[in-house]
């Protein structure tokens, strides 16, 4: 089953590259946090390996690998548990982070380190039984920030 692909994101981003932003970010921390399953990892042992040595950008392992979509079958059984409670707040967080601007932002690690701090929290809030769910404007932005600092 399809969570999300580059065409629910064109008409908003307006080409490829930009649509892939999402997406990338999204599945690029799957693949380092180990959540995807075991035969995607034996199908992308390579891609998997240059993404963690960073030699891969997000959006370029989404459409290697992919080719543009993010199914449930290319997760682990907990990163469909996962996915399955936040994906609907994800986008909200994406939002959040970059300033209400989903697709203009490059798909890069700079970005990918952005979002894998908030993606990481409400990973581990999800994992200690926590709710995931949009924070509500600005709370994702002044917790950034006191990372930051």
């Amino acid at each position: 089953m399809t969570i999300d692909d580059l065409s629910q994101h064109m008409a908003e981003a307006g080409s490829l590259d930009r649509a892939a932003v999402p997406l990338g970010l999204f599945l690029a921390w799957c693949g380092n946090l180990h959540l995807v399953s075991r035969s995607f990892q034996e199908a992308h042992e390579g891609p998997l390996l240059r993404l963690r040595y960073r030699e891969l950008a997000p959006t370029e392992f989404l459409t290697t690998t992919t080719g543009g979509s993010l199914d449930t079958d290319h997760l682990s059984e907990e990163g469909r548990s996962f996915v399955a409670s936040y994906y609907g707040a994800y986008l909200d967080d994406l939002r959040e982070v970059f300033g209400g601007d989903l697709y203009g932002v490059k798909g890069d690690w700079s970005a990918y380190e952005r979002m894998a701090g908030v993606v990481t929290r409400r990973y581990m809030d999800w994992k200690n039984g926590r709710e995931v769910s949009s924070p509500g404007a600005g709370a994702l932005t002044r917790w950034w920030r006191r990372l930051r600092s």
